[in-house]
């Protein structure tokens, strides 16, 4: 057996006379404590939830087309109506909005529950816009006020080839 004598004192408790860590009642404690924290650290990261995405290649059904209404371009000039072509993804189960402004294709990817949230906020915004209480645009309490919705959106540049 071999003495240590270069290690401090506090240290000779976990330590027996041959060099290796002592089978002690705190060294099971200390491991389990770090098992435990280690345990506890892990069930506090939840799982990332799945983007919202859809393939545009994948089947559609084309369900037909509507009017709606954007500003002008740079938000100078008068709103234009355009059409806007809808369609349903069904592996996705995502309703697909396709239009076109100036040089620009837009594809809008609503999933349900964007489209369950679109019709309630709709009806709030009319019954404000009949009592003339609307906010400024783009404002954050108009924000809360209406909601949010989740999208997809995909944009396409034309070229233009002369």
């Amino acid at each position: 057996m071999v003495k240590i004598t270069i290690l401090p004192p506090e240290f000779r408790l976990f330590l027996d006379y041959s060099g290796n860590i002592a089978n002690t009642g705190l060294m099971k404690y200390l491991t389990i404590f770090v098992l435990a924290l280690s345990l506890i650290a892990c069930s506090t990261i939840t799982a990332k939830e799945e983007p919202f995405t859809v393939d545009l290649n994948s089947p559609k059904i084309s369900i037909g087309k509507i009017q709606a209404q954007f500003d002008g371009f740079l938000n100078i000039g008068s709103i234009r109506t355009l059409d806007v072509t809808v369609d349903y993804y069904p592996t996705e189960d995502a309703v697909c909005l396709q239009y076109r402004i100036d040089f620009m294709t837009f594809y809008q990817f609503w999933n349900r529950e964007g489209r369950e949230a679109y019709p309630v906020a709709l009806e709030k915004y009319k019954n404000d816009y009949a009592q003339r209480n609307l906010n400024e645009k783009g404002s954050m309490k108009t924000r809360r006020q209406y909601g949010r919705i989740d999208c997809f959106l995909i944009w396409q540049a034309e070229l233009i080839v002369s």
